[in-house]
């Protein structure tokens, strides 16, 4: 939940952690009596103080979020202009080219390498400085040389926590886009019902039913082209939506359902008799006969007609569908509106 409560706030938490830095950076500057350090950071407080300020109010958040990237670089680069090597300001550009990656909100998702090479060619600015020795304030240098092993263990820490939470991020994100993969994949579209494909995928793996009965009901709206002809293919996908609905809400635990194809629907029933799949069909069309679809001042009803299979071999799952199949079929070529349990011949 935690992890979760941060990705959904992601935004909010790297500039109110940004916020606290830079306030703890006056105290330490302060201190030690770095006056243009301490103006840097009171400047970058005032940043991200209107960056949360504008984030609350849900205005400009994901622009802010880039802002404060480029804040960062440039902080590090006077930063080191100002103090000088020895204190880790290079940690910063170098963690954020990585963790900006994830953070860049997606409006800006196709300008994410152009922002990752500023942030590289900022890093290596800050590698000359250090490397080349500049430094503008050198008594500024020397004041914070005895804090130097502190300071560079608190920018090391920095630099972790932001790679660490950025990467947090990251799995987060990826377990979310394979969740939904996943859920696409095993899913019908439009319904939100199991597919086909999952469906074969279950009967494989259901080893521990195979001396277990179990129900197969297959379902078809009655007349359904006769509603896309008169109303239109939206109409109908609306039909089918709460057929759907009806189905879901009228499912145990363990049962399963599925669109098998078109208006067809099976009810998959593990470990039930001959006499609670007929139950449980008759339960399910009563309950789909009750409920309507409203078309302007027209309401449209509709029935089902159904066919049940109990079989006890899972391995024989295909044997009880096509058994439903044709009991259903018997069933619309003798008045619909019904269900089917045997086999009743010609």
């Amino acid at each position: 939940k935690i992890f979760e409560f941060s990705y959904t706030h992601k935004n909010k938490i790297f500039l109110f952690v940004c916020l606290i830095i830079h306030s703890l950076y006056i105290l330490i500057f302060g201190l030690q009596g770095c006056t243009g350090l301490v103006a840097l950071n009171i400047g970058s407080t005032l940043f991200y103080l209107y960056a949360i300020y504008s984030s609350l109010r849900k205005k400009n958040e994901t622009f802010m979020v880039t802002i404060s990237y480029f804040e960062i670089l440039l902080f590090s680069i006077i930063s080191e202009l100002l103090a000088g090597g020895d204190f880790g300001f290079l940690l910063f550009p170098l963690g954020m080219v990585a963790a900006i990656f994830y953070l860049v909100p997606k409006e800006y998702s196709n300008k994410r390498y152009v922002i990752q090479l500023v942030g590289i060619i900022a890093t290596y600015i800050v590698f000359r400085l250090e490397t080349s020795g500049i430094i503008i304030q050198p008594t500024v240098h020397e004041k914070l040389l005895g804090i130097a092993v502190p300071l560079k263990a608190y920018n090391t820490a920095i630099t972790l926590l932001a790679v660490t939470y950025v990467s947090c991020v990251y799995m987060i994100e990826l377990d979310r886009t394979q969740q939904k993969l996943d859920y696409n994949v095993n899913h019908d579209a439009l319904t939100g019902l199991y597919n086909r494909r999952f469906f074969e995928y279950l009967m494989r793996k259901q080893h521990e039913l195979y001396s277990k009965p179990y129900a197969v009901v297959m379902f078809d709206v009655d007349d359904f082209k006769k509603v896309n002809d008169t109303y239109g293919h939206e109409v109908g996908d609306r039909v089918l939506e709460m057929l759907a609905d009806c189905l879901k809400r009228n499912m145990g635990e363990y049962d399963v359902a599925v669109r098998w194809g078109g208006e067809e629907f099976i009810l998959f029933f593990p470990d039930v008799d001959m006499n609670f799949a007929e139950k449980k069909t008759i339960q399910v069309q009563n309950d789909i006969r009750r409920r309507c679809v409203e078309v302007g001042d027209a309401k449209i009803q509709i029935t089902t007609t159904a066919g049940i299979a109990v079989e006890k071999d899972i391995n024989k799952y295909e044997d009880a569908i096509r058994i439903a199949d044709e009991r259903l079929y018997y069933g619309k070529r003798h008045g619909k509106n019904c269900h089917i349990k045997e086999d009743m011949g010609e």
